[in-house]
Parts: structure tokens; sequence; C-alpha cells
């Protein structure tokens, strides 16, 4: 984390008659042969006052545990100075406030606005910090927040002070694996470059191609993906530029009947029919522009908005004819929420995590052009969940994603079902649709591991999901094509520089799809290996 959270303020002691005269007790309890006293504002319950005394041995830690508790309730400047008379021990907590704010200018324009506010708090402070830790992470810088007394006497000065490990601004990424792929073959080599800047600016470069030799089908002729992105990060947000580009190649030959065909069969009603060496063209160009802000946060949750803007060209060509056997071109708006809140519940931690997203097409709403076959001007909605109680080394999480319509959605926006993490038992597409669902059920367990940078993860999957298309076109399948399975993964993690997986499904259960459809589209065994510099 490239900002980090301020450490607890430690307690100070202080003349007991000086603490008397700091206001009314708000709690009082019980410690082996003491009486604890806290006085100042009520913040705080008194059961969660009590609270510090659990796992305490002795009487500084109780102080300590006390410190602890104003921290986690909101208040990361709260000071607590005590005393002890006899057998009463008397505890003072002032909320705290910042007076001025010193470090790297880049990174103390987030929270220059702090200054003043009393108390301050972890609402206020934590929205800021999101943003801070995105541009200290773009520019390779790592700080801890550290507050010392502020020469005013009533206040503090947060120092932002360089700590080590500060993160790499450049980052390049190599990967080989068999995820799959909608349209072209399964294997693919991918590289990705980032670089980041001291002005919160970052520039990515991502290339993606198909490895022709490792493919089973030869029909996948050929395949290459191309994005660059800009973005930076500002106290107004995260604004960014995006661009897109994807050429691929396919020969269909009749007398071969080969898998992929078939499953494009399914997806494309508008391919020409099966006879000869059919020869296709795709290409595919997207350009974004999007806006993520955090409205909201704090020491256990977040809540943030994010805006986009795109353009999406989608063309089909028959490579010796240049006949166009599809063309969508249409632009797109979106705008999302997204909530997390972390709960702790004893040994154990739940983390809730929602988003809901509106996307509406800025194009004709005419579903009858041959070469189109979609409602361009199409509305739909995206909501997700997900739910992870983890202890220790152990979790179960549970997801749940849907996108719903009753429109005719273009090809990029539909519903794909197939690959890892979508039931992973089929490959990409073998069911598409306007509107789905997938639910997923994961346990983990860290067999070992230091982190995230070192570890050895086994964990094991439950899947369904469905498709359908709200308006369906001849030649597409009808009804609801569903599928459930079952897998197990391995992930693999080394010293921050190297990712690898291993993944297998079985499918138990399938619903409206012809068993050709799936025999295409077994997956088998998934496989990922990434070397990061």
């Amino acid at each position: 984390m490239a900002v980090t959270l301020p450490p607890v303020i430690p307690p100070q002691q202080a003349e007991v008659a000086q603490l008397q005269r700091q206001g009314a007790e708000s709690a009082a309890f019980d410690f082996q042969s003491w009486r604890v006293h806290v006085l100042g504002p009520a913040v705080l319950d008194r059961d969660t006052l009590a609270s510090a005394t659990q796992e305490a041995a002795t009487l500084s830690d109780v102080v300590r545990n006390l410190a602890a508790r104003y921290y986690e309730a909101g208040y990361p400047a709260a000071q607590l100075r005590y005393g002890l008379a006899g057998s009463d021990l008397y505890v003072v907590a002032t909320l705290g406030k910042l007076a001025r704010i010193e470090g790297p200018q880049a990174l103390k324009s987030y929270f220059e606005d702090l200054a003043g506010l009393d108390p301050l708090t972890d609402s206020a402070f934590e929205q800021r910090r999101v943003l801070a830790t995105a541009h200290a992470d773009r520019a390779g810088l790592q700080v801890e927040p550290v507050f010392r007394p502020d020469p005013s006497g009533d206040a503090y000065t947060m120092t932002l002070e360089p700590v080590p490990e500060a993160p790499d601004p450049t980052r390049f990424k190599v990967e080989v694996g068999n995820p799959g792929n909608r349209f072209v073959g399964r294997h693919f080599l991918d590289l990705d470059l980032r670089h980041g800047l001291a002005s919160g600016d970052e520039f990515n470069a991502t290339w993606r191609t198909g490895l022709k030799g490792l493919n089973d089908d030869e029909a996948a002729d050929r395949y290459d993906e191309e994005m660059l992105s800009w973005s930076r990060v500002t106290r107004y947000g995260i604004f960014g530029l995006s661009g897109r580009n994807v050429d691929y190649r396919i020969d269909l030959r009749a007398e071969s009947d080969r898998p992929l065909y078939r499953l494009l069969r399914n997806l494309l009603p508008f391919l020409p029919p099966n006879t000869g060496e059919q020869p296709i063209k795709g290409d595919i160009q997207q350009i974004e522009a999007a806006w993520a802000y955090p409205l909201a946060a704090d020491f256990h949750s977040r809540w943030s908005v994010n805006a986009k803007l795109d353009y999406t060209l989608k063309e089909l060509e028959l490579r010796d004819s240049d006949a166009r056997i599809q063309h969508q071109e249409y632009g797109s708006i979106e705008a999302g929420t997204a909530y997390g809140r972390t709960i702790d519940i004893g040994e154990r931690r739940l983390d809730l995590d929602g988003g809901l997203a509106l996307r509406k097409g800025l194009g004709s709403d005419e579903t009858d052009e041959a070469t189109s076959l979609a409602d361009l001007g199409y509305l739909l909605w995206r909501p997700q969940l997900s739910a992870r109680l983890s202890r220790g080394d152990f979790s179960t999480r549970l997801e749940l994603y849907a996108q719903l319509t009753g429109d005719s959605v273009p090809e990029q926006s539909q519903w794909v079902l197939g690959g890892l993490g979508n039931v992973a038992s089929y490959l990409p597409g073998v069911a598409v649709g306007d509107s789905g669902g997938l639910a997923r059920l994961q346990v983990d367990y860290r067999l070992f591991g230091k982190g995230e940078r070192h570890a050895l993860v086994p964990r094991a999957f439950v899947e369904y999901g469905y498709a359908r298309f709200e308006n369906p076109q001849a030649g597409l399948p009808g009804g609801t094509p569903a599928i459930a399975d079952a897998g197990v993964e391995l992930a693999f993690s080394y010293s921050g520089w190297l990712d690898a997986s291993l993944a297998y499904a079985e499918s138990f259960h399938e619903r409206d799809i012809d068993k050709q459809t799936l025999d295409d589209a077994d997956a088998n065994i998934y496989f990922r290996a990434a070397l990061k510099f």
C-alpha cells in the first residue's frame, strides 16, 4: 500500500489532577484490582471501552488497547493521556486535529484541506488516502503518515515519511496461458507494460497474440489485440482514456466440419452457409473515456462511483471478396457505483462487496439491419455481489453476477458463459445471450505464504451460469442455456515476480445446449504462467 495507515499515537502519562479537570467521566470499569475511569468525549460506549481488558495482562496493556479502540472507532489522531492514583487509573482521550501537512508536494496536496478539521475522522482521512495511494503507486513512492505535536500546542503535524520497498513506477509482465477466446483459438501470449510518473499519470500498453502452433483447431488462423491507455489521478478522481484494436482471421472449411465453425454458427447466425472455404476477417475498435471517484471511505468501508463513454466498431468480412457480413457501430454511456465493507466477527473477517452499473447504447434501436441484428440503443443493468469469510489461511467466497435487459444487445455487450471463473468446464462462448447470470462458491486454503508475494493456494469451486437471448433472431439458440460445474485450482506465486496456476472443472448439469456444442467447447485443463518485472 503506497500510503499506509498511520500508526496509533502512543499514550502519554500526565498528572492525575490535570486529567480530572478534563471533563465528566464517560465510563468506568474494573481490571484486576484497579478501577479505570475514562473521561472526556463520550464517543465510545462502555462495552467497547471495557473490551480493552480482554487479553490484557497488565495495566499498560489496557491503556494501549484503549488507544486502539479510539483509533478503530474512526479517530486516527486520537491521543490518550493517563495517570494512576492508588488503585484508580484515569484516562482522557483527545480526539485530535491537524494543523499542517508535510511531505512530498504531489501527495500532501490530497490532505491539505484536512488542516483544522476538528476532530480528524477516518471518513475524512480515508477518502483522500484512496486517491493519494493511487498517485503514490504511480510515482514510485511509499510513505507512512506520522502524527507529531505541532508547535501550536493543540494539534498535530502530519508528516508523510518515506518507507522502504517503494513500488517501481515501471512494470512489465509476460504471460502465457490457454484461457480460450470466444471466436479464435485458445492459447495466447500477453505482454503488459506500465509506466507511472510523479504527476500521477500512468501509461499502459498491452498486446495479446494467439499462439497458432498450440491451438488444436487450424481454423484459428490469427489473433492480435493491442490496447493503449492513459490515466491520471487527481483530487477530483481518476480520469482515463483508452483505445483497443482487435484483428483476427479464421479459415473455415466445409469438408472438415471443424468445431470452431459450429461454435461460431451458434453465436453469429449471419455467417455464410458452411460450403467451400470461408476465410473471414474480424476487426474490433474501441475508444473509451472513463472517470472514477471515491465518494466516501473509512477504516471499514468504501463507496465509489464511476462513469464512462465509449465507441465500438465491430466488423466481419469475407477476406476474398471483402463482402461485409457483420457491422455494428455505436456509442455507449455507462454509470456505476460500488460499495465494500469489512466486518470483524470474532476471529473471522467478513468482506462484503456490491456494485451496480447501468449501460445505455447511443445508436439506433432498429434490430432488422441484416449485418447488425442488434438494438444499438440498448439498455442493460449489471448488478454484482460478493461475500468473503476468512479465518487465518482459510476462506470461503460467494460471488453473484448478472446482466439484465429486454433488448437484443450488440455482440460486445452480450453475456458470455465459459472460461475460468465463469463456468470453467467449458470454453468462452459455450452459451451466449443478452441476459444472464452467474453464481460461484469458492473455498481457498493457503498452504504456505508470506503476505501476497509468496503463496501456494489450492481451491475448490462450484458454479452455475445461464444465458438467454431476449428476442432471438432466426438461427440463434433458443431457450435458456444453463450449466453447473465443479472444479479445482492450484495457484502459486513467488516473491512478486512469478504467478502460475492450473485448473480443471467438470460439469454435472447442462440445459438447452446440444451435445455437439458441449463437446466442441470442452475446456479440459487451464494453465497460466506470468513473469513480472
